[in-house]
């Protein structure tokens, strides 16, 4: 795999928070949410961001491979996925689901790559760079 340049996975983090989740929040309808388990909320911005992180990441590194949170919840054997040898993107689309649903601003994006040790965490809101870390998946949250 051909490590994607970090501007752009910001850039992709960046298009899909403005089209997928930011339009929806303190706007979701009582149909736009919903438990995935007991306890556990998903939202139409999860699944909608989700799908697009995984499509444009896939594009920007070839080869790669994507484990998205809402995806594993509704099939588990994609977790055998860190067992191989491709890089695999790590995707949670909003971090936070439950504040975000409550329309509290406690959320985030957040993308990993296992394979070349960088993690980015991103406030959707602010739309600021994320924060990697450059090794150990240890990216703080920008405030």
């Amino acid at each position: 795999m051909t490590v994607p340049d970090l501007d752009r996975v910001a850039r992709l983090i960046r298009e899909v928070a403005e089209t997928e989740i930011l339009p929806r929040f303190r706007r979701l309808e009582e149909h736009h949410t919903w438990e995935k388990r007991p306890g556990s909320l998903v939202t139409v911005a999860d699944e909608a961001a989700e799908k697009r992180l995984e499509d444009g990441l896939l594009r920007l590194a070839p080869g790669s491979v994507a484990l998205g949170e809402e995806a594993a919840e509704k099939d588990s054997s994609i977790f055998e996925r860190l067992l191989d040898d491709e890089p695999v993107w790590i995707i949670d689309p909003v971090d936070g689901t439950k504040n975000f649903a409550a329309g509290r601003p406690e959320f985030a994006v957040i993308v990993a790559c296992r394979g070349r040790g960088n993690a980015g965490r991103m406030d959707p809101r602010s739309c600021a760079q994320p924060n990697c870390d450059g090794g150990g998946g240890r990216g703080r949250a920008n405030r």
